[in-house]
Order: structure tokens, then C-alpha cells, then sequence
């Protein structure tokens, strides 16, 4: 094997590894629990200021407190979701697609002839 071909190989190799341990960290970070507390008082105080506020003509406002409310829990849901994107197979709404790995590990194992069990 040319000299040039093993040197791409192991630098490719190298790429390879230093990015699934960038991933790897990604996963294992979780976002700073104050964080979440702080998020989610602020949604339920602007919840309960909603609630005391007079909102007139009365269906307006008890459309336009129920979109918010809606719009906040949304938020924080999608907050939760997206701070480990890397769950495959959780059903979440943030999922990384790793079709391209999968499809890559096919691709490996049809040309060494792997037989997975």
C-alpha cells in the first residue's frame, strides 16, 4: 500500500475519533439544572401574571392566555428535548438522523462480508 494512502487513512481515522468524542460529550453534557428551575419559574410566573391580569372582551383573553400558555410549555418541552439530541430511537422532536453512519456501516460490512448476529 502506497505510503500517501496509509498517511490520508490514519489522519481520516484520527478525524473519525476526535468528532465521536466531541459527540460523546455532547451527549454526557446536560445543561446547568439552575438553568431548567430558572425556565420553567419564569414560565409559571408568567402564567399566574396572565391569570390575574383583566383581559377584556373575555373570549379574546381566554384565547390569547391559553396560546401563551401553550407557547410556553412548548418552549420548555423543546428546551428538555434538544439537550441531548443524540438519544436515537427516544421519539423525541430533536433527534440527530444517523442514516449516513447506518447506511456507512452496510456499506462496511457488505465489503468485508460481516454477518451481524
Amino acid at each position: 500500500m502506497p505510503l500517501n494512502f496509509v498517511i490520508k487513512l490514519k489522519t481520516e481515522m484520527t478525524t473519525i475519533d476526535r468528532l465521536s468524542h466531541r459527540i460523546k460529550t455532547i451527549a454526557d453534557t446536560s445543561f446547568i439544572p439552575a438553568a431548567y428551575a430558572i425556565a420553567e419559574l419564569a414560565a409559571v410566573g408568567v402564567i399566574i401574571l396572565l391569570l390575574f391580569i383583566k383581559l377584556d372582551p373575555y373570549y379574546e383573553g381566554v384565547i390569547i392566555f391559553t396560546v401563551l400558555c401553550m407557547l410556553l410549555t412548548a418552549l420548555l418541552m423543546l428546551i428538555k428535548d434538544m439537550d441531548n439530541p443524540f438519544e436515537v430511537g427516544k421519539n423525541s422532536y430533536a433527534d440527530i438522523d444517523l442514516f449516513l453512519l447506518w447506511d456507512l456501516e452496510k456499506k462496511f460490512n457488505e465489503k468485508t462480508g460481516y454477518v451481524q448476529k
